[in-house]
């Protein structure tokens, strides 16, 4: 028998939700699922991971943009419009936007299909004004009364839904952690640090720290600037690579104008040839002021270069409390060019933090493991 899951994504912009949604509806076409996924419009500056997809039914959804307005009334109606007409046995929607709207399009339909969220982490810290916040959480509260499964990447995240949001109790929440698919990576593992830092343009004599993340302000580079300003001359010459794009990439570009002599910062945008060019970096740092369990990181462990990150969401799981990875505190600038010191100081423990990394990846956090939790849910939610 086939089952019929309609999967919505706020929008198909490059990054761990959109990477995730993806990866789940071709893996699972083989297990006797049909995937239609419903996808809103990326902004300009995001990029769209789902622009030439060809091997899943992917229907962009007009009106079905990031930020709120009267443009999410339209937006709900065609998503109710889709599903009715592809009648799903289960709607999986993924992070806020498409969480409520897809969940709210689904209470009119006959037979009502099993709802399952997750929450890529969350938008109720650190996005919007206290009072918005408030009003979010109280959405995801009432939202939670008729979603029959609650996923969260990362216990962290479960924790604080549960706990200081009061979505829902902690034991309505199931954690699955993100994951990857490995063998890109084992791939571009061949291939040698000199053709990676070649592709992106690397000086031969310099130290390389790479930053994947889109130019947003809770991916935190502001932090990074100041730390950048604190790190000992005797790190110099230093290259940043920022492998992302967004609304901040002006303000940043004049931050990286004001440093010191000794720095070189390169905005590279969204790069699709992750696998090749991360092994250039002798660190990847992602200094975020929140973050569910992310992909990006786990990408750089699986290619053997050491991280640097803050110690928010998951990410403390994902580099098992600092043995797998380097953790600061948020929004700390001293504390994160403390990290990027150690790292970058010491060849020998940046090596072993890097393998710690890649042993932590290829034991938990396969896209495999990914695909068989979610396929075990389904079948729970249908039997």
């Amino acid at each position: 028998m086939v089952v019929k899951v309609a999967r919505i994504l706020g929008r198909g912009n490059v990054g761990g939700p959109a990477r995730t949604a993806l990866e789940l509806s071709r893996r699972l076409a083989g297990r006797g699922y049909e995937t239609l996924l419903l996808a809103g419009e990326p902004e300009r500056t995001e990029g769209d991971l789902l622009a030439g997809v060809d091997d899943v039914t992917v229907r962009v959804m007009p009106g079905f943009r990031r930020r709120p307005g009267l443009g999410d009334l339209g937006a709900q109606r065609r998503l109710r419009a889709a599903l009715r007409e592809f009648r799903p046995d289960i709607v999986h929607t993924h992070a806020a936007k498409a969480g409520a709207l897809g969940r709210l399009a689904s209470r009119s339909l006959r037979p009502r299909p099993r709802l399952v969220h997750t929450f890529h982490g969350h938008v109720l810290d650190g996005y919007f004004p206290r009072p918005l916040s408030a009003l979010f959480a109280a959405v995801e509260r009432r939202l939670a009364l008729t979603t029959d499964a609650l996923v969260a990447v990362s216990e962290a995240v479960a924790r604080e839904l549960a706990e200081r949001h009061r979505v829902a109790p902690r034991e309505r929440f199931r954690v699955i952690e993100n994951g990857i698919d490995l063998a890109s990576f084992r791939a571009a593992g061949a291939r040698s640090r000199g053709a990676a830092r070649e592709r992106l343009g690397c000086s031969p004599a310099a130290l390389v720290l790479l930053v994947p993340a889109r130019l947003v302000p809770i991916k935190g580079h502001a932090v990074l600037f100041d730390a950048l300003r604190l790190l000992s001359p005797a790190l110099l010459p230093l290259e940043v690579h920022l492998l992302g794009d967004g609304p901040l990439r002006r303000r940043l570009e004049r931050a990286a104008a004001r440093l010191r002599e000794g720095f070189v910062v390169r905005f590279h945008g969204f790069r699709d040839d992750l696998p090749a060019v991360l092994p250039a970096g002798d660190v990847v740092v992602l200094p975020s002021k929140s973050e569910g369990m992310p992909l990006a990181l786990m990408d750089a462990m699986a290619c053997g270069v050491p991280v640097v990150a803050t110690a928010v969401g998951g990410v403390p799981e994902l580099l098992d409390q600092g043995a797998a990875g380097l953790l600061a505190a948020p929004r700390d600038a001293a504390s994160l060019a403390r990290a990027l010191e150690r790292v970058l100081g010491d060849i020998e423990f940046a090596r072993g933090v890097a393998r710690a990394g890649r042993k932590r990846v290829e034991e938990r956090h396969t896209i495999e493991r990914v695909v068989e939790e979610h396929a075990r849910l389904y079948a729970e939610l249908l039997a």
